[in-house]
């Protein structure tokens, strides 16, 4: 490109370039002669499409282990530059290079007796840690003892490089990370399973308890109207009750005043009792007196007129003695009477007289 710029420009140097001038008849101003100019044009090479040749061997894409572990890496890594430099002596591009290795199955040498020393030399220059890292991606054992050597890890890459092959005798290492991610993803499901359990465990938790808490606020609620109720109720009862006992002060009051003016009044009449007692009792004396007088009179005349009116007297007697007998027992009624009348006033004064002392002590 830098070769062509240079041409170019020189071209057009030389095409600027003053040339010889012609002078026209009229011995005017001599006319310039132009020229073409060609431009150089570089002739480029098409560039062969890159072919991945068939060699002796299994293509390494198809060796399930070797295939695993390319999938591990990605084309920007160091060993995939590092192999595919060894297969093809090119680094090769990182959005090709892991195919063109999974395509490879065997080296294609034109010139073996040339070209495989120099692959093996590359190799040679490797360091264990170089070695060891192709040994691991071609499923290749490291070796022990004389195996373990530099030479024959070098000789165990060539030989598959050569022809490769699977390694007998060894597991599907797609086939144990397959299992291994399932038992993961097992894992994990069955601990999301477990978190989610866990979660509905402790939501269900929470709803119980906030159902707990709105239950004992609503009990409280309860509580407080109910004993604001009872407090109104109560309330209602003491003022009726303050209303009972100023009815109760006024009627025992009252009962006072009565009381006084019964007791007075009892006296009065206890003493009106006595007086008639007493006048009643006179009054009897009296009459028994005259009772007493009247018969000493009867019984003179009777013995006056014996002799004379037996015969009439004893019918006569007879008719006296049973008028005397209904007057006496008239007489004992009418005291019996009496009698009654004082002890039933007296016992109606008693009683009156224990209802105000009740009525007093209430």
């Amino acid at each position: 490109a830098i070769s062509q710029i240079v041409l170019s420009s020189h071209i057009v140097q030389m095409a600027e370039a003053p040339t010889p001038m012609d002078t026209d008849a009229s011995g005017g101003r001599p006319k310039r002669e132009r020229k073409t100019v060609d431009f150089f044009t570089v002739e480029s090479k098409e560039k062969k499409a890159f072919e991945v040749k068939e060699g002796k061997g299994t293509k390494l894409g198809d060796i399930p282990n070797v295939a695993f572990k390319l999938s591990q890496i990605t084309g920007k890594d160091d060993l995939v530059k590092l192999v595919h430099s060894i297969m093809f002596k090119l680094p090769g591009k990182a959005t090709t290079a892991k195919r063109n290795i999974k395509d490879f199955s065997g080296f294609t040498f034109e010139n073996p007796a040339v070209e495989k020393p120099k692959a093996e030399e590359k190799v040679n220059r490797l360091t264990n840690a170089g070695l060891n890292s192709i040994l691991d991606l071609f499923d290749l054992p490291r070796g022990k003892d004389e195996d373990a050597t530099k030479e024959a890890r070098v000789a165990r890459i060539m030989k598959f490089l050569e022809k490769p092959c699977k390694t007998p005798g060894v597991k599907d290492l797609k086939a144990i990370d397959d299992a291994a991610k399932e038992k993961e993803r097992a894992k994990r499901e069955k601990n999301a399973a477990k978190r989610a359990k866990e979660q509905a465990k402790k939501e269900k938790e929470q709803a119980k308890k906030e159902k707990e808490l709105a239950k004992k606020e609503k009990k409280t609620e309860k509580g407080v109207s109910k004993s604001e109720k009872e407090l109104e109720k109560l309330q209602k009862e003491l003022a009726k009750k303050e209303k009972e006992l100023e009815k109760k002060n006024k009627e025992l009051s009252k009962l006072e005043k009565l009381s006084k003016s019964g007791k007075r009044k009892a006296e009065e009449e206890k003493s009106a009792t006595e007086k008639k007692k007493a006048k009643k009792a006179k009054k009897e004396e009296s009459e028994e007196e005259e009772e007493s007088e009247k018969e000493g009179e009867e019984e003179e005349e009777e013995e006056e007129e014996e002799e004379e009116e037996e015969k009439e007297e004893e019918g006569d007697d007879e008719e006296k003695e049973e008028e005397e007998e209904e007057e006496e027992e008239a007489e004992k009624e009418e005291e019996a009477a009496e009698e009654g009348g004082d002890e039933t006033k007296e016992e109606e004064e008693g009683d009156e007289e224990k209802k105000e002392e009740e009525e007093e002590e209430d």
